[in-house]
């Protein structure tokens, strides 16, 4: 993946949580933008693990294969039907 297009996801406003996927099969969550830092040859994202000291991990770029949003689609509330319809 691009870096830059990785840095649009990072910047978008409001924040939304992702998910790297790697080519080696591997993920990594982003929950926070102050968790990963973009350079045009790195990505360093922080691993925090209940209990544990933070741990960095450093990507290549190419190595990303694509991000998704956790969050997901934001469902539609249900509209009642009118009495009668």
């Amino acid at each position: 993946m691009r870096a830059d297009k990785l840095q649009e996801q990072v910047r978008r406003q409001p924040f939304q949580p992702f998910r790297m996927h790697l080519t080696s099969g591997t993920h990594f969550d982003v929950h926070h933008p102050e968790f990963i830092l973009v350079t045009r040859r790195d990505v360093v994202v922080a691993k925090l693990v209940k209990g544990e000291p933070l741990e960095s991990i450093l990507i290549d770029p190419i190595h990303i294969t694509h991000v998704e949003s956790l969050n997901g689609p934001k469902k539609q509330p249900l509209r009642k039907r009118p009495r009668g319809a």
